[in-house]
């Protein structure tokens, strides 16, 4: 569960504590099989050949489209349906015998095959002059690419399916309604297992963000008001945050756990903009809402985060740290939530609810700023602590920037925050010197 970059530094340095004798030959074989320090090369290249493989992937898929529609008015419609589906099974055949020896470059052609697939959809469209209801082409798409990834393990065509179906949720957000949460719910549960069996980071992330999008368009579509997606938003960083605390506490999903700080930093730039007074002129109540197309999804999202802390904190319960870590998230969350809700009641109109809508939201920014800050400290996490306190100090700035003051005040203000952020600078880093420095010995 080591991260990529300790690995290569310890294969680096493995070599001269051997020589140097800080570790036997036993042991440094044995650091070096703990931590599969001979397949860091191997990684490295299946990564890259990832990327090239999906790179050629979407150019084969777009010259192929490109050829076809070069030489699509001077071809009758049996020759049209006959040299796109010759393409379409042609890469998916070569997909298939190309997985036998390089899975990369299989699940590359079949991501052409896919994007070939997707293009012949619009053409038969207008080979039989199907003008309307297009979006029903891109529900096919989605479901014969999503097919297809689950056939093959592959990750790339995963995200593919995710971005067809956030295009057909764009097209139809208009029409739908309270119903149109199933949308990003089905993804989630159709995708996010993919995630999980193919050890996909960035299919994970895609997902967490597809699903966000679309639940929180789906509430200001419904409300009729940016307040309600501000809500969403809020509610959303929560559920990611305690996905990466729920799976921080276990084994299998450990490598899933960068979705807490996920969740934190977008939690801080809702807050953040909660802070300011003027924010609240752009959140307003407008006629009347339709409640279930809103609080459902607010509601459902809120309590899913708190079912995956809740299960969590059953299953492995977590240290000091981490508890304090999670009440900071947490009361930060339910103040956000509560700047955004009397920013939209009515503040546009009325000083003194602006006035108490920043005062939540710079509550809940000071709040997170110190649960980074903290938590850096106490787990010697140099970017939870850098984090926190530049956040810290931008909330201060922009306080100053916001409110009238002299230049000597400003002035003044930007000369502490630099000796401020100096000083818990040095502190910190002798701190994990500290930490790090091996014992003295013991005086007999």
């Amino acid at each position: 569960m080591s991260s990529r970059g300790f690995r290569v530094g310890l294969r680096r340095e493995l070599e001269e504590w051997r020589r140097d004798g800080i570790v036997s030959a036993e042991g440094a074989e044995r650091l070096r099989a703990r931590y599969a320090l001979d397949t860091i090369g191997e990684e490295t290249g299946r990564q890259t050949a990832t990327v090239i493989f999906t790179i050629g992937a979407l150019l084969v898929g777009g010259g192929v489209i490109a050829f076809v529609s070069a030489h699509w008015a001077r071809l009758g419609p049996g020759a049209r349906i006959a040299i796109l589906l010759t393409f379409l099974l042609a890469l998916y055949a070569a997909g298939w015998r190309a997985s036998a020896r390089s899975p990369r470059l299989g699940r590359g052609l079949f991501l052409a095959g896919c994007l070939v697939f997707g293009a012949s959809l619009g053409l038969f469209g207008q080979i039989f002059h199907v003008q309307e209801d297009w979006h029903h082409m891109l529900a096919a798409w989605m479901a014969g690419t999503l097919a297809v990834a689950w056939a093959i393990r592959a990750p790339e065509t995963g995200a593919l399916a995710v971005l067809i179906a956030a295009g057909w949720f764009a097209a139809r957000l208009a029409v739908v309604g309270a119903h149109g949460l199933l949308v990003p719910g089905v993804i989630a549960l159709l995708v996010l297992p993919l995630a999980y069996r193919t050890r996909s980071a960035p299919l994970h992330v895609l997902v967490l963000l597809a699903f966000g999008t679309m639940v929180a368009a789906l509430a200001g579509r419904s409300a009729g008001t940016p307040w309600a997606t501000a809500l969403q938003v809020t509610v959303m960083a929560w559920l990611t945050w305690a996905i990466g605390f729920h799976h921080r506490g276990t084994t299998s999903l450990a490598r899933y756990s960068f979705a807490a700080p996920l969740g934190a930093v977008v939690l801080a730039i809702v807050a953040y903009l909660v802070s300011f007074r003027d924010f609240a002129r752009m959140l307003g109540w407008h006629g009347d809402i339709d409640a279930r197309g809103w609080l459902l999804p607010v509601a459902l999202t809120a309590g899913l985060g708190a079912a995956l802390a809740a299960h969590r904190w059953r299953m492995n319960r977590p240290g000091r740290v981490e508890r304090g870590t999670a009440g900071g998230i947490l009361a930060a969350t339910l103040l956000t939530a509560g700047g955004v809700i009397v920013a939209g009641a009515g503040a546009a109109d009325e000083p003194s609810k602006r006035v108490i809508a920043a005062v939540f939201g710079n509550v809940a920014a000071v709040a997170l700023a110190v649960t980074g800050i903290l938590a850096g400290v106490h787990e010697d996490r140099r970017g939870a602590f850098w984090l926190g306190s530049l956040f810290a100090v931008l909330l201060v700035l922009s306080r100053f920037f916001e409110y009238q003051a002299g230049l000597l005040a400003k002035s003044a203000a930007f000369l502490l925050c630099g000796v401020a952020v100096i000083r818990a600078g040095v502190a910190f880093e002798r701190r994990l010197q500290r930490a790090s420095a091996p014992p003295a010995p013991e005086v007999p």
